[in-house]
């Protein structure tokens, strides 16, 4: 733009002084006693080169704030569409993760107690050389009935914070999303017992949004480094993988009985640990649940993710 400015001021300037010199011939060989005309004509002329050069610098001034002002408004978008994915990763990384973890605290529960021949339906997935399986062959349309009613209800009860937990669970994963901390004076379980209510609805539009992103939106599957041995006083520790390079996460071991911690001032079957390669070394009975990339998928291949989440305490 610069560069044909100068161009059209180069062009004005030329003719002009061919102007001018064509004045000079005549008033020098043709009009001698009209000097005063010359210089009339002069002042015209230097007056029209000034106003244009200035009206030229003005343009190009405007056309110059314009283009910084398109690029400042083009820059912004980009990053507003920028800021607007990566939240969006995020907060499917927070769906991923944390219902992960309540998949596996459930599960290491359910394990504990060997509700709904729990214990027998995971050992019938990691039959042979299988150290993990897809979340969908237990909780999907072709799992056992009981053992996928007995898990929504858990996770029914944890959502909505209805019933007093009977384990004495110190921590858990959070809430689950879409759950609200249960009110210590306006309990629902109180209430829903003084109503006589069955309890959680395991069939809630809340549960099954739940499972939604278990199973359909994302693929999900759980591994076990180590063995599972339900001899003795057993623990049982579940960890979600953290979506990242990380080689460990937090997770949550759940103890046979009531487990003394803090100096014996607390008493708990649940607590919160570091769940990392060293640990798995030492402990038996780990639940790792982490997501598993199915190329060319609409919902599984992750590019977001640039790392095999296999690698996680293998």
């Amino acid at each position: 733009m610069h560069k044909h400015m100068k161009k059209i001021k180069t062009l004005i300037y030329k003719d002009i002084k061919q102007k001018l010199f064509s004045i000079n011939i005549t008033i020098n060989y043709k009009i001698p006693f009209m000097k005063n005309l010359k210089l009339a004509f002069v002042a015209i002329a230097l007056t029209s080169l000034l106003a244009c050069e200035k009206e030229s610098v003005t343009m190009e001034t405007e056309m110059n704030s314009n283009l910084e002002l398109n690029i400042e408004n083009n820059t912004n978008l980009e990053n507003a569409v920028d800021q607007r994915i990566v939240t969006q990763q995020r907060s499917s990384s927070l769906e991923i993760e944390l219902n992960s973890g309540w998949t596996g605290y459930v599960l290491s529960k359910m394990l504990r107690h060997d509700e709904s021949n729990a214990r027998s339906i995971v050992a019938t997935e990691l039959s042979g050389l299988a150290d993990y399986f897809a979340l969908e062959e237990i909780l999907g349309s072709g799992g056992d009935a009981a053992f996928i009613n007995t898990f929504r209800t858990h996770i029914a009860y944890y959502i909505t914070g209805a019933w007093p937990d009977p384990d004495d669970e110190k921590d858990k994963p959070g809430f689950p999303l879409g759950a609200n901390p249960p009110n210590p004076v306006n309990n629902q379980g109180v209430i829903a017992l003084e109503k006589g209510l069955d309890g959680p609805d395991p069939n809630s539009p809340e549960v099954q949004e739940f499972m939604d992103i278990m199973l359909v939106e994302n693929c999900i599957e759980l591994y076990f480094p180590n063995n599972m041995s339900y001899n003795g006083s057993f623990e049982i520790t579940s960890v979600s993988h953290p979506l990242n390079t990380n080689s460990g996460n937090t997770g949550i071991v759940r103890y046979f009985g009531l487990h003394s911690i803090a100096g014996g001032f607390t008493q708990t079957v649940t607590e919160i640990l570091n769940v990392d390669p060293a640990y798995v070394t030492r402990n038996d009975n780990i639940i790792v649940v982490r997501p598993y990339k199915v190329p060319l998928s609409s919902n599984c291949a992750y590019p977001q993710y640039e790392l095999n989440f296999r690698d996680f305490l293998d």
